[in-house]
């Protein structure tokens, strides 16, 4: 065998070649379809636990909070697989292209001030709190969000439902996870506002 040549199945140290490409496959951008129906869901997860966050608005909604965190950067972990698909989107020029940005525009004001706000970097934003502007953004979102997915609708197939499309969400969600957790003890070692938790604090102005 060659130097540079790759165990062949069977032989001593094929397996650990066969995993170590495994694992460079999941991090490899997935098609362009996987990429949206994996960000529809980090979208809904991030609503959902941002509803229970402040609908619970206590400590006891603690794990709401660190679940809507953990999504945001999943969402954020996401950005380089779908500015590829946006790319092939603007190379069509369709006329709703534009409707399409001011869509992602939105989201990236919406992760600006939520994680301003939480780590206490941003906590007003022209004046306004910024969990205030985070809340306000994220519900003008909700119809545009919708549009999208009727305008650019989504057709899953049997294969979306592999083990690798699992492991892969697996992956974003730890690495999401582990992200989550080293901004939180950056905070809490930097002594940042952040440190508070914010449900411990008025969200908006009180009179």
């Amino acid at each position: 065998m060659s130097a540079g040549t790759p165990p062949a199945p069977g032989r001593p140290g094929g397996s650990r070649v066969r995993r170590v490409t495994g694992f460079r496959a999941l991090l490899r951008s997935p098609a362009g379809r996987i990429t949206n129906q994996t960000l529809l869901v980090a979208l809904v997860l991030v609503f959902g636990t941002g509803v229970v966050t402040v609908a619970i608005g206590s400590p006891s909604g603690r794990w709401a909070a660190i679940a809507h965190g953990i999504a945001g950067l999943v969402i954020l972990l996401l950005v380089p697989w779908k500015s590829r698909v946006v790319r092939g989107g603007l190379r069509r020029g369709r006329p709703t292209r534009w409707a399409s940005l001011l869509l992602a525009a939105l989201v990236v004001i919406t992760f600006v001030a939520g994680l301003g706000y939480a780590t206490g970097l941003a906590r007003s934003i022209a004046g306004r709190p910024g969990l205030w502007v985070h809340i306000a953004v994220a519900l003008v979102l909700v119809p545009l969000v919708l549009w999208h997915i009727v305008a650019r609708r989504i057709r899953p197939r049997r294969s979306d439902l592999s083990r690798r499309t699992f492991l892969r969400a697996g992956l974003l969600g730890a690495r999401a996870a582990g992200l989550y957790f080293a901004t939180a003890g950056t905070v809490r070692l930097g002594g940042l506002p952040g440190a508070t938790p914010w449900w411990w604090q008025p969200p908006f102005p009180v009179t």
